[in-house]
């Protein structure tokens, strides 16, 4: 009766392990090489263990990706910010100018659109007018905004 009572202590202390490890190994550090993910035919339980890998495995690499990204458009939006800003304001100006000479009629309606259209974001913002770091020296020198300066005479 002794021997039936240690046999089925042995059996249940096999069970308590809900993972059937040995205790030998640290899954935190260990990677098996072999792991595929269930891309080779297993059983269906292993199938929607290793369907529950991929989708973890690939969420954490989405999530490290977006991450990265908008740490890095913040970045470029600090750093850029303050020069579309200038440029913006310079356009402004422009078209403002353009729209009072227009009222004054000092400006013809023609010339006052073909100002519209030069001064159109799609224009100024084009990256020949940039360099490789997407910076540009002085905004006062933008091509387009010199183009549409009014020249004053002394």
């Amino acid at each position: 009766m002794d021997a039936e009572k240690t046999e089925q202590r042995n059996d249940a202390s096999d069970n308590d392990d809900v993972w059937y490890s040995d205790g030998s190994e640290n899954p935190a550090t260990e990677i098996d090489p072999n792991e595929t993910y269930g891309s080779i035919q297993d059983e269906p339980n292993n199938l929607s263990i290793a369907s529950l890998k991929r989708e973890h495995a690939k969420q954490g690499y989405l999530d490290g990706l977006t991450k990265a990204r908008e740490s890095s458009l913040q970045q470029g939006f600090d750093d850029g910010y303050p020069v579309g800003s200038r440029i913006g304001g310079l356009v402004g100006d422009l078209i403002a100018q353009s729209a009072v000479g227009l009222a004054k009629q000092c400006v013809t309606e023609s010339q006052h659109k073909k100002t519209m259209e030069e001064l159109n974001i799609r224009n100024v913002l084009q990256g020949k007018y940039f360099d490789s770091n997407l910076n540009l020296d002085n905004e006062k020198e933008h091509p387009v905004i010199l183009a549409q300066t009014p020249t004053t005479t002394n």
